[in-house]
């Protein structure tokens, strides 16, 4: 019996997702989204109650809560909810991992990160993820979703996870700024060996191990996230320094406040400081890039 999957949120990530899940031809996939538009397979939460094998909630942060809300009455002991979102919720300024394990202490939960962009994974460009979390959710998702086109690792960590797909969103936001200043490869290897130096630091003293910065979701996706032309916190950062001002909402921006609260000294990570002081306290960028990087 093909497995049965239900998908919330219909955006380019929700849509990829059931792009690869596709791919097996081995579950009824099902997109739920409150835009009726996006909706692929369901007309009505009420008629999937119960009956779902696994719920991928793909949807921004800012929308994580509601949406989970909207779905959490037919949601069953036996259901795994796997998180797509990279971000921080902010009603309870959470981690996604934090927010599945609260709300849902005694199901099987995970969150899955990596170089997945959903614009490549829709070309048919081979793309992979971690899923950290349940072993148990590991092995059903292998079965569904691993393919020529996707790779799939395991790691317990699921904190680890979730907190590096905020992460790799921030400070590709700095990469972002970095490209309005110089594209001088010198500055970019030493801005990146920064930047996961700082990773490893973070993603340590917010409970996730140092194993899984080094696999998908970590270097792999920051790497995927901070070269693509795709990537709208990419786009925004450069948006940024020149216009001065943001024209669309993204997850690194977003998230930022809400990840200084949760460092204990931001001052021991001199990017992620100097991108916290150029968004959210208006610090001059250009002076803040010369005391790093000698950028005239």
């Amino acid at each position: 019996m093909a497995q049965k999957i239900l998908i919330v949120g219909g955006g380019e990530i929700g849509q990829a997702i059931a792009t690869l899940l596709e791919v097996r031809e081995v579950a009824q996939v099902a997109i739920w989204d409150i835009d009726e538009k996006r909706r692929k397979g369901i007309s009505s939460l009420e008629e999937h109650a119960g009956q779902v094998d696994c719920v991928f909630i793909c949807v921004p942060s800012w929308n994580f809560k509601a949406a989970f809300d909207s779905i959490q009455d037919y949601i069953t002991e036996t259901t795994y909810v796997i998180s797509v979102t990279k971000g921080i919720e902010p009603d309870t300024q959470s981690f996604m991992s934090e927010f599945l394990k609260k709300k849902l202490s005694q199901q099987k939960v995970a969150c899955l990160g990596g170089p997945m962009l959903a614009e490549e994974i829709q070309k048919e460009v081979f793309s992979g993820a971690t899923l950290g979390g349940d072993k148990e959710v590991y092995i059903f998702l292998n079965e569904v979703l691993t393919s020529s086109r996707f790779q799939l690792t395991y790691t317990p960590d699921i904190q680890g996870v979730a907190v590096l797909g905020v992460l790799k969103n921030v400070y590709t936001v700095f990469v972002g700024m970095l490209n309005m200043f110089t594209q001088a490869s010198n500055i970019h290897g030493i801005a990146f060996s920064r930047i996961v130096e700082e990773m490893h630091t973070l993603a340590q003293e917010l409970g996730g191990e140092v194993d899984t910065v080094r696999g998908f979701s970590g270097i792999g996706d920051f790497v995927a996230t901070s070269t693509s032309s795709d990537s709208c916190n990419l786009t925004q950062g450069e948006h940024l320094i020149r216009h001065g001002k943001t024209n669309r909402q993204c997850e690194g921006i977003h998230s930022l406040p809400f990840l200084i609260e949760r460092v204990k000294d931001r001052e021991q990570y001199p990017l992620l400081d100097t991108l916290y002081r150029i968004i959210n306290e208006h610090a001059d960028a250009h002076t803040l890039m010369y005391e790093h990087f000698g950028i005239e």
